[in-house]
């Protein structure tokens, strides 16, 4: 038995505190249910709607008083460019104080008004070996020509007084390729590059990847459209999720994710279909909605699709420093495409053979290696030179004898920039070694093959408002207090 502490009656108990909780709703002498009899008895004193002359709407949170003086337009915009300028000031002392070169990633975004946006962000590391990635800016621009950008991103700089620069990683579009050598020569212009520039483009690993994908399972989109066509039926009616959750009972499937369809123009969201897809097969069959051969194809495809997918989350962080991680995942690539290109299987084969001749589009060329990438895993104390010999000679053959030669030239020469006693380059004042070789990455734009779209939430405001927005949010997540209210949280649980 319990007793209630307000009216003392005894409430019979057994597995729970159902009989409790129903009789405090009835209690007389519970406090909250004294003062919800008040409420209802002042509130049906007062003039309803119809009496007023009042037309009756739709229940909203804006018919009850607010609780707090709702902000206007103007209001809102002053503290966000009041928060955008303090913020901006403080990381701009912070980089001239414990940064002297970045890494830089730039991109382009779009909104449904059709307004683009250009993204630079800056990626450095501090004396004291912390990683940092700051959004510099995220400016409307009114053309796509390559002196246009090109000088966007010469104003950004100049504004941010960066004037060293280690890289520039930008997508494989064949406009960036031209747009990089304006970049290179006012850079060099200000003698702020390392090795003179020659090696400050950096191919998008990523962007690479999903083309590559792309690229070999264009001729299976037959199956991979029956199979989320299947996917779709199946989760456009909440009839049929009932039965397919039911179907999945029966089967004693333990797999806990749910299915979910792809999006199109970002390839790891068909390897996440179709994984799940896979695991429930069983029951795709019991409904009679899928074929055995896509199945067969999917069980196919997915083994090597997972190392691409591995490939681009491991390169795509922006949490770690990942230059040495580039070239190691591109070595193991082109090894399993050479392989899956000599396979036994046709299909697979056919597949091997169309990432091969993209693969080597992008990394088969002597003359497309990026130094740095190479000098980073020789860097790599698990690697050094043995790692990186073999690969050479494994990839380029005849020409990995140059390779090695001009690898070992890069590397001293870089070491006599640092060290300042190469006649002709720059001076590296009092910059240290652990900022050499931090590389960088488009991490939120790793898997799309297109522009990026704004969200809706966006889509009207002015492109000020945008850029004062999405710069702040960035900043204030690398702020010291941004971890404050995780502390709060925890605290919280511990009470």
């Amino acid at each position: 038995m319990a007793k209630c502490h307000y009216c003392g009656n005894l409430i019979k108990c057994k597995d729970g505190t159902s009989a409790m909780t129903m009789h405090l709703k009835r209690c007389k002498e519970c406090p909250d249910n004294q003062e919800r009899k008040r409420q209802k008895t002042s509130s049906s004193t007062k003039p309803t709607k119809e009496e007023l002359g009042v037309a009756s709407s739709p229940h909203s949170i804006f018919d009850q008083e607010p609780l707090f003086d709702i902000p206007s337009c103007s209001t809102l915009r002053h503290a966000i460019w009041s928060l955008y300028d303090v913020e901006r000031e403080r990381i701009k002392i912070f980089i001239s104080k414990y940064c002297e070169m970045v890494c830089l990633t730039t991109d382009t975004w779009i909104s449904i008004q059709i307004l683009s946006y250009m993204s630079l962000t800056a990626h450095f590391i501090d004396k004291k070996w912390n990683l940092h990635k700051r959004i510099l800016n995220f400016c409307q621009i009114t053309s796509h020509t390559r002196e246009f950008m090109v000088k966007e991103v010469e104003t950004c700089l100049n504004a941010w007084e960066l004037n060293r620069v280690f890289s520039i990683t930008v997508d494989n579009a064949s406009s960036n390729d031209v747009g990089i050598k304006f970049m290179k020569k006012w850079m060099n212009a200000k003698n702020c590059l390392i090795l003179n520039g020659e090696y400050i483009h950096m191919w998008c690993c990523a962007n690479i990847l999903s083309l590559i994908v792309n690229e070999s399972l264009k001729d299976e989109d037959i199956s991979i459209t029956r199979i989320w066509k299947a996917v779709k039926y199946v989760r456009l009616s909440p009839s049929r999720l009932a039965r397919f959750k039911g179907s999945v009972e029966r089967e004693k499937i333990s797999y806990k994710g749910l299915i979910c369809l792809d999006v199109e123009t970002i390839w790891n969201s068909t390897y996440l279909m179709l994984i799940m897809a896979v695991k429930y097969n069983k029951t795709f069959n019991l409904l009679e909605i899928s074929y055995a051969k896509d199945w067969d194809f999917a069980n196919m495809v997915l083994p090597f699709l997972r190392i691409f997918y591995d490939a681009t989350m491991h390169i795509s962080g922006s949490s770690y420093v990942n230059s040495n991680i580039y070239m190691k995942e591109v070595f193991a690539i082109g090894r399993k495409n050479r392989l899956l290109s000599e396979h036994n299987d046709a299909s697979i084969k056919s597949m091997g053979i169309s990432m091969k001749s993209k693969y080597y589009k992008y990394w088969g060329n002597v003359d497309g290696i990026n130094m740095l990438l190479l000098i980073a895993v020789v860097l790599d104390p698990i690697c050094k030179f043995g790692y990186v010999n073999y690969f050479l000679n494994y990839f380029f053959e005849v020409d990995g004898e140059a390779l090695k030669t001009k690898l070992s030239s890069s590397l001293k020469s870089i070491y006599r920039e640092y060290e300042g006693s190469e006649e002709g380059s720059q001076s590296m004042g009092e910059s240290q070694p652990e900022e050499d070789d931090n590389d960088v990455n488009a991490s939120e734009y790793a898997f799309s093959i297109r522009g990026m779209v704004l969200d809706p939430y966006r889509n009207n405001l002015t492109p000020t408002i945008v850029e004062g927005l999405v710069c702040t949010q960035d900043w204030l997540k690398g702020s010291p207090f941004s971890n404050l209210f995780d502390e709060d949280l925890e605290e919280l649980e511990n009470l």
